[in-house]
């Protein structure tokens, strides 16, 4: 992977809209970057970054939509679907 370089900023923007943890959010670590080539870190630092709480989060993607699928469902609809020689998922 790519080094960053000069890349190595903090996002455009930053918008704490409630997080309690923004204090401790470090967007200068080396880990975040190493997973990241030249051009989506580049990218990264011009796209801003809005942190909100768990009550934002659930306000903007409530619970209910995880539910959507029922995890037994698609199960079911994935074995109906497997390769009878494939051996089933552990």
């Amino acid at each position: 992977m790519v080094r960053l370089g000069a890349f190595h900023s903090l996002p455009a923007r930053i918008y704490n809209l409630g997080s309690k943890a923004a204090a401790d959010l470090d967007f200068t670590r080396e880990a975040l970057w190493r997973r990241m080539d030249a051009s989506m870190g580049r990218k990264a630092v011009q796209i801003p970054v809005f942190l909100v709480n768990e009550a934002q989060m659930d306000e903007l993607s409530p619970p209910e939509r995880k539910r959507a699928l029922d995890p037994r469902h698609v199960k079911e609809w994935l074995d109906r679907r497997r390769d009878p020689d494939e051996p089933p998922p552990d």
